[in-house]
C-alpha cells in the first residue's frame, strides 16, 4: 500500500467516526424531543385527527360510490366521481377475434392496446368474443378543503 492509501484510509475512518458520532447526536436529541410532554401530546393529536380523517374519507367515500350506483350526483362542490372502466378478456378468443378482423398487430397480445381497441369497439355496438366492460364510480374529493373551513 503506498503511502497516499495509507492517509485517505486514515481520512476516510475519521470522516466515518464522524458521521457516526453525528448520527448519534441526532438520534439522541430526537429520543429526547420524542420523550418531551409536548412531542407527545402533539403526537397523540396528529393519530386522533389522521384516524379521524380516514374515517371520515372512508364514511364519504362509501357514500358517494353507493349513491353513484343509483345514479345521484354528490351535492357538495367538492365531492364528486369519475367512472372508472376495466376490460377483461379471454386471450384466445382475442387472438381468435384478432385474425378474424385482420388486427395481426394485436397478436402480440399488447393488453393496453387491445383493452382500448375492445373498448371502443364494444362502447360503439360491436361485438368483441370474450370481452366484458365492468364500470364503476370511484369516488373523489378535493385535495385542498380549505376553502370551506369556517373563519
Amino acid at each position: 500500500m503506498n503511502y497516499n492509501e495509507i492517509e485517505m484510509v486514515k481520512e476516510l475512518a475519521k470522516a466515518r467516526a464522524a458521521l457516526t458520532a453525528n448520527k448519534d447526536a441526532m438520534d439522541a436529541l430526537l429520543d429526547e424531543i420524542k420523550s418531551s410532554e409536548m412531542y407527545m401530546g402533539l403526537d397523540k393529536k396528529f393519530a386522533d385527527a389522521k384516524e379521524r380523517v380516514d374515517k371520515l374519507e372512508t364514511d364519504i367515500r362509501a357514500n358517494i360510490y353507493t349513491n353513484a350506483l343509483s345514479g345521484i350526483k354528490p351535492d357538495h362542490p367538492a365531492l364528486g366521481f369519475r367512472n372508472k372502466t376495466d376490460v377483461s378478456f379471454d386471450e384466445e378468443d382475442a387472438i381468435t377475434w384478432a385474425i378474424s378482423k385482420n388486427f395481426h398487430n394485436l397478436l402480440q397480445i399488447q393488453k393496453t392496446k387491445f383493452t382500448k381497441l375492445a373498448k371502443s369497439l364494444v362502447e360503439a355496438g360491436q361485438e368483441v368474443p370474450g370481452v366484458a366492460i365492468n364500470t364503476t364510480p370511484q369516488p373523489t374529493i378535493k385535495t385542498d378543503l380549505s376553502e370551506y373551513l369556517d373563519d
